[in-house]
């Protein structure tokens, strides 16, 4: 049979990871009658090239409405660094470090912003002078530097480097700084230090000293791997023994000091002390998410997962005799998490020493629930290998996720399945008969957005029969309250192929996306009540620019806010930024805001 591939875990553990979810109250989607099209970033004088050219790119929407980004600068022809800038439609305000100690050769300065938080406060970098990156918190009113300062983080020619990497709603940053010996003429690095900064001044963090400092040079490393709204940062720091490295070490700090976090000791660290821990996120209740390796020996025998609030490691997933290897090998993988705690995930399977498939569950430390579709037609004939895998979870712990359909010793398709405590239930795209020989059949089926009311939107893929080859993709939106399936597909392009995109779903269940009309990628809105508007017919009127193309939706939020990339008339190369909003705004009373910044990915053209 065709498609006799595995599925991979890869896109749909990267959309499903660490997925933070408020609870709102049911509503129902309804698309506004009209739309307005503001251009965000800036323009004109410095912001176009000789030739035409502007480049401006989105970064980051709070839930209020302001989006951060960047302007590319132009001298004559040539690119001569880029602006930071926040804007909500009213005209771009400059954000970044500013001064003679931030222009380059034009004459010009470079600012990247990075995040931006509910309060509407941007982190970013500004590269100095002399070369790297400074990091800096800017509200709009002026930018403050954030991170480790001095001699142990320049390097001997002043070349400096800090980064933010995650930022509260209370705008505490963490982030890292490069460290240098400035007094040696060296181009070598030393390591990296972890930090909090709030504006005030950094707060080193992490693991350091005796066991995680190479003797030798000096050299230690230490990274932030996420931080909550109260302030708890959780991160990881590599081991030494004298001059070697011993492996990595997980922890938790606020700022008052480190605690090691994750399995440690014996079965957790090889005959030379060799140990391995990391973390994957952390919740607002300061319980870090990660995973330890088992060692045999001189080798890693798998991976154990765990919950950890300081106090020790809980273990998660399946550690039975069907997912234990006759090596003692256990390898399980954790996918998402919601605020109560309930983790999403699978762990491996076995024939003896060969991987039998995997199993989905959830667990919230108590023990693991088995999650995805089972019998026999999810079951291969020949040796029983199963393949199901969980994604992502709400805050009600309804869970979505995929798991594989076999014909004998075939895959033939993936299916989508939901299951919020009662048992999954297949979801998505189904053909009427996979195996019948019609031109066209369902090969796979991706859950992608899930909100507090259940509501899924997803992707499917046609593929040819009998070939195999892929004809998609096509979007489909589930409602639990009805237990059905709508497809969305709004382009049918040669021989049968299908090209409609699902690019972010609001908690009210109105989905966004793209599709491909006229010969160019256009962006679409689509409820149930109202069907599907194509948000350039009804944004056309509404605009001061003269928009000739929407590429892309990239960022939203639950205003029905969509922020992307297009082009302008006049527009020669490059990129600008525009941003949605429905007409009249619709009430947000009874809404919470999502809190979590959907970067859903770009296309630009050049």
């Amino acid at each position: 049979m065709p498609h006799s591939q595995l599925f991979t875990t890869k896109s749909f553990f990267l959309r499903a990871l660490m997925i933070s979810t408020c609870l709102t109250p049911a509503v129902q989607a309804e698309v506004a009658d009209a739309y307005r099209i503001d251009r965000l970033g800036f323009t004109g004088p410095g912001f176009i090239s000789t030739n035409g050219d502007e480049l401006s790119g989105p970064v980051a929407l709070n839930p209020s409405g302001l989006v951060i980004g960047f302007s590319a600068r132009y001298s004559g022809s040539d690119r001569a660094g880029t602006a930071g800038w926040i804007d909500d439609g009213s005209g771009p305000v400059e954000v970044g470090l500013a001064g003679d100690d931030y222009l380059n050769a034009f004459g010009l300065s470079t600012t990247n912003p990075v995040l931006i938080n509910a309060a509407g406060q941007a982190v970013g970098t500004t590269s100095p002078t002399q070369g790297g990156a400074a990091a800096w918190i800017d509200d709009g009113s002026g930018a403050t530097r954030l991170g480790l300062i001095g001699s142990d983080y320049q390097r001997f020619d002043g070349y400096q480097n800090s980064e933010p990497a995650f930022l509260n709603d209370q705008g505490l940053a963490a982030g890292h700084s490069t460290r240098y010996d400035p007094s040696v003429v060296t181009f070598r690095n030393k390591g990296q230090s972890a930090w909090l900064d709030d504006g005030s001044g950094p707060t080193r963090i992490g693991l350091i000293g005796d066991g995680y400092l190479n003797t030798d040079n000096d050299y230690t490393y230490s990274e932030v791997r996420a931080l909550n709204q109260q302030g708890l940062a959780a991160g990881i720091s590599e081991r030494f023994n004298g001059s070697e490295q011993i492996g990595q070490a997980a922890w938790l700090d606020d700022g008052s000091g480190p605690i090691r976090i994750g399995f440690t000791g014996n079965g957790f660290q090889d005959n030379t002390g060799v140990a391995f821990s990391t973390v994957q996120g952390l919740s607002g209740q300061g319980v870090a998410l990660g995973w330890s390796e088992p060692y045999s020996a001189t080798q890693p025998n798998g991976r154990a997962l765990w919950l950890d609030d300081g106090s020790g490691p809980v273990g998660l997933g399946f550690t039975d005799a069907v997912h234990t290897s006759s090596t003692g090998r256990r390898y399980s993988e954790a996918v998402g998490m919601n605020p109560a705690g309930q983790v999403t995930g699978f762990s491996e399977r076995y024939e003896g020493d060969t991987l039998n498939g995997r199993t989905a569950w959830v667990d919230d430390g108590s023990g693991p629930r088995q999650l995805g579709l089972t019998g026999d037609e999810y079951r291969r004939a020949s040796d029983g290998f199963e393949n199901s895998l969980a994604g992502l979870i709400n805050g009600s712990g309804t869970v979505v996720g995929q798991s594989a359909r076999f014909d004998g010793s075939d895959i033939l398709a993936t299916d989508a399945w939901i299951d919020d405590g009662g048992g999954p239930v297949r979801i998505g795209l189904v053909s009427e008969n996979d195996t019948n020989g019609e031109p066209l059949y369902i090969v796979s089926n991706e859950p992608i957005f899930l909100n507090e009311q259940g509501q899924v939107a997803g992707e499917a893929a046609y593929a040819e029969w009998p070939s195999g080859s892929t004809r998609g993709p096509v979007g489909w939106f589930y409602d639990p309250q009805t237990q059905t399936t709508t497809e969305l597909l709004f382009s049918i392009g040669e021989a049968g192929s299908r090209w409609t995109q699902v690019r972010g779903m609001l908690e009210d269940g109105t989905v966004f996306g793209t599709y491909l009309g006229d010969d160019e990628i256009r962006v679409f809105a689509w409820d149930q009540v109202g069907g599907f508007v194509d948000l350039g017919d009804r944004a056309s009127d509404l605009s001061e620019e003269q928009w000739r193309r929407f590429a892309d939706t990239l960022l939203f939020n639950d205003d029905g806010l969509l922020v992307g990339g297009g082009d302008v008339v006049g527009q020669t190369s490059g990129e600008s930024v525009y941003l949605i909003r429905p007409i009249p705004e619709p009430s947000t009373a009874g809404l919470a805001l999502v809190a979590t910044l959907m970067v859903i990915g770009r296309r630009r053209r050049h």
